[in-house]
């Protein structure tokens, strides 16, 4: 748990107050298993929304026109 509760701006100019987030939580894409913090926010649009610092541990390669993804653990399992 966060011990100061904080705002976010989401694009549509809306502030949302978060004062809890869950660390570590569980995400799985397809085989994949990966560990991810949190934040529970009311978005109509999306699922799960993965920031840039996943993407950066993870090494997200992202192949838009062939609609495919390449993850890496930190340990180089792709």
């Amino acid at each position: 748990m966060i011990e100061r509760g904080f705002i976010i701006s989401t694009l549509l100019c809306e502030n949302i107050n978060i004062d809890h987030f869950y660390k570590g939580v569980r995400v799985d894409i397809n085989e994949f298993e990966i560990k991810v913090d949190r934040l529970p926010l009311k978005l109509h649009d999306f699922d799960i929304i993965l920031g840039m610092d996943w993407l950066g541990i993870y090494r997200l390669k992202w192949i838009i026109f062939q609609k495919q993804l390449s993850l890496k653990e930190p340990n180089n399992k792709k």
